[in-house]
């Protein structure tokens, strides 16, 4: 078994770093729209929506690389008839997401409840905004078994002696809460395009495995709050001709001192209308910010298959400042898949990649 000797110093650096208030994104963020924006609660023409993402990132970097996993399921209702110009709709889903990295099994769970209203702004459903909201339960835990303390050195050959630190608990729970707006332009045969802008963490929790003590001198602690995130989105579909359309897209996302911005587009080719099959290529590239300084961090190559109602993905991050031998192999995969029931594809009011 692997032996990790730490100092209390080191300990209290995971429970108060800045880094932990960020948010972990996935890569390919419309593939489970409801985390990046909850307006994107049913915003799609069908029933239903089951989505799914897996990530894996730094595999052939470290012994414990960071994975990410979320699974949404969001449900519309129209609330008008289809044939009158009320074809406003409200939805509601699910999206649970986990994620965990390092030796010390550090993980977060989280459950959202998402609500969205669509109000349609013209008769055939060509202009429509919506807003939406999130709620959610998030677990923090942390693995006490890998960790050891000078004290516990027994001067041989093991780390085996009772410590004297203090060790908080290892498992806490806080609540969440969000709310965005979205709002699309679509004419099925010339194109259109899409924006919107969402705030997570409205009550920045705190996040801090060490409770905080009204006696304690040591103020830091009621500080380890997480960071409000700050997105925004804006992109388009243009179809080139009958069987080729062009997707641009630009996210961004701020959030304390951490900013993350993506821009590309992804080739849309037909396959089959009659199955409605087609495949995507995308490549995007990927700016972060720390600090203070701007960095070009990865290049993106994307894949995705459409047949029917059913859509699967595949991304690879590579990451362009590899020359660096700490920033080598630093790279991610993700997969993702979605199905919609009774979708009919006539109006696209957020892309499914």
């Amino acid at each position: 078994m692997n032996k990790f000797p730490f100092l209390t110093v080191l300990f209290l650096f995971l429970g108060l770093s800045p880094l932990m208030s960020q948010d972990n994104l996935f890569t390919q963020q419309f593939a489970i729209p409801v985390k990046l924006n909850p307006a994107l609660t049913g915003a799609y023409d069908g029933r239903y929506r089951v989505s799914t993402i897996y990530r894996d990132q730094w595999s052939n970097l470290v012994e414990n690389p960071f994975k990410a996993f979320g699974l949404g399921l969001d449900l519309r209702f129209q609330l008008g008839s289809d044939r009158g110009f009320n074809k406003d709709a409200i939805a509601f889903g699910l999206l649970f997401q986990s994620d965990k990295a390092g030796p010390l099994d550090f993980s977060n769970n989280q459950l959202n409840l998402t609500g969205a209203f669509h109000k349609a702004l013209d008769e055939f459903n060509t202009h429509v905004i919506s807003g939406g909201f999130d709620f959610g339960i998030i677990q923090r835990n942390i693995n006490y078994e890998n960790i050891y303390f000078q004290d516990q050195f027994n001067g041989e050959l093991d780390f085996i002696l009772p410590t004297l630190e203090f060790l908080p608990t290892n498992n806490f729970v806080f609540g969440d809460l969000g709310v965005g707006l979205h709002y699309a332009y679509n004419e099925p045969k010339l194109g259109g395009f899409y924006a919107g802008l969402a705030i997570g963490h409205l009550l920045t929790p705190q996040i801090s495995f060490f409770k905080k003590d009204p006696n304690s001198s040591i103020s830091d602690i009621s500080d380890s709050k997480l960071n409000r995130r700050f997105s925004g989105y804006l992109g388009g579909w243009l179809p080139l001709n009958q069987s080729l359309e062009l997707i641009p897209r630009l996210i961004i996302s701020n959030q304390g001192h951490a900013f993350l911005g993506t821009i590309g587009s992804n080739l849309k080719f037909g396959l089959n209308n009659y199955n409605n099959a087609a495949m995507h290529l995308g490549l995007y590239s990927r700016v972060n910010k720390n600090i203070d300084k701007f960095t070009m961090e990865s290049i993106v190559g994307f894949v995705g298959f459409e047949y029917a109602n059913f859509n699967v993905g595949v991304s690879l991050d590579f990451n362009i400042n590899g020359l660096k031998t700490y920033q080598r192999n630093q790279n991610a995969l993700e997969i993702s898949m979605s199905y919609y029931g009774a979708y009919e594809d006539e109006n696209e009011m957020c892309p499914k990649f």
